[in-house]
C-alpha cells in the first residue's frame, strides 16, 4: 500500500467509523432511562388505557417513588461501605435506619390511600422496638403490610 492510498482511504474511513461510534454511544446514553421512568411510563399507560383506576395509580406511583428513593440511598451507602468510607458498625446502623424510614414512608403512603385501614401508633412503636432489637427479617421492607 502506498502512502497516498493510506491517507486517501484508510484515515477517512477510520474517522467516519469513530464518528459513528461516538454518535451511537451518545444516542444510547440519551435514550437510556432509569427503572423508575420506565415503570412510571408503563403505569401511566395502564391508567390512561383504563386498566387501573386513579386510586390504584396514585398508590402504586407513590410506592414506586419510595422504592426508588430507598434503592438509591441503599446503593450510595453500599458504595461508601465498599470504598471504606464508613466502618461496619456505622454501615449497619445507617442501613437499619434507612429500612426503618422506608417502612415508615410505606406506612404513611398506605394510610394516605387507605384511611379506613389506619394502623395504631402502638403497633408501629412495637414494630420499631423490635427492629431496634434486630428481631425482624431483613426483607421486611418489601411488604408495606408487614407490621
Amino acid at each position: 500500500m502506498e502512502p497516498s492510498q493510506f491517507f486517501l482511504v484508510v484515515i477517512p474511513l477510520a474517522a467516519i467509523i469513530a464518528v459513528l461510534v461516538i454518535v451511537v454511544y451518545y444516542l444510547s446514553k440519551k435514550t437510556e432511562k432509569t427503572n423508575l421512568e420506565k415503570d412510571m411510563k408503563e403505569l401511566s399507560n395502564s391508567y390512561f388505557k383504563g386498566k387501573i383506576d386513579k386510586k390504584t395509580f396514585l398508590y402504586i406511583r407513590d410506592n414506586l417513588k419510595a422504592e426508588n428513593h430507598f434503592s438509591e440511598e441503599s446503593q450510595k451507602m453500599n458504595n461508601m461501605y465498599e470504598n471504606k468510607k464508613m466502618d461496619t458498625e456505622t454501615y449497619l446502623r445507617m442501613k437499619k435506619f434507612l429500612e426503618m424510614s422506608f417502612d415508615k414512608r410505606l406506612a404513611k403512603i398506605h394510610e394516605k390511600h387507605n384511611p379506613s385501614e389506619k394502623r395504631s401508633s402502638e403497633d408501629f412503636e412495637t414494630y420499631l422496638k423490635a427492629m431496634l432489637k434486630q428481631d425482624y427479617p431483613k426483607t421486611k421492607y418489601k411488604n408495606p403490610d408487614a407490621w
